[in-house]
């Protein structure tokens, strides 16, 4: 699937770190901090099963995929239009938005991100890491692609492009000009 957050972020292994709120708790989710606002996708299709204002998980969205995997989102700064339970969603659809709400409050903006296969949290972090693995990899082929599409640079003869020549042959252009590849009409 696609990473959880759509834009830049970052995440570190927090999975069962020790949390002191609301009571002492080992922590079942990766935190990955992103700029307030930053939009959260659906990681996979499936239906979103929850949408919750918790005192702990803020503003929170739980999407079940077609397989039965639970993907719960927490945190959220606002939730996307349209967004409510029992509604059929598409991978990379747009959930929400980071934030800091419930008792992430008053810290750094982060989405709090949960995967539950049949409802038992598992570290997150190995499938966060696989799905930025997969985008890594698409974008290296993306660019071998274009870069193979691409026709070569022309090889322009200085007077030919409008540009004065060099004063001597042979010797090296110590200086640069700006023009117009096209001739005037």
């Amino acid at each position: 699937g696609p990473l959880p957050v759509a834009g830049p972020s970052q995440w570190a292994n927090d999975w069962h770190a020790i949390r002191c709120e609301p009571t002492p708790h080992l922590h079942e989710g990766l935190d990955i901090f992103a700029p307030h606002g930053t939009p959260v996708v659906a990681v996979a299709d499936g239906r979103l099963s929850q949408r919750t204002v918790g005192e702990v998980s803020g503003l929170s969205v739980e999407l079940i995929d077609d397989k039965g995997i639970q993907y719960f989102y927490a945190h959220l700064s606002a939730f996307a239009d349209g967004i409510r339970p029992g509604i059929r969603i598409s991978q990379g659809r747009v959930l929400g938005y980071v934030g800091a709400t419930g008792n992430a409050r008053g810290g750094t903006a982060h989405l709090h991100f949960e995967v539950q296969p049949g409802g038992v949290p598992l570290p997150p972090k190995p499938y966060v890491d696989r799905w930025l693995s997969i985008a890594e990899q698409r974008a290296h082929r993306l660019a071998d692609r274009v870069r193979a599409e691409r026709p070569a640079p022309a090889q322009l003869i200085p007077s030919e492009a409008g540009m004065p020549a060099p004063e001597a042959p042979g010797r090296p252009l110590s200086w640069a000009q700006s023009f117009n590849s096209r001739p005037e009409d």
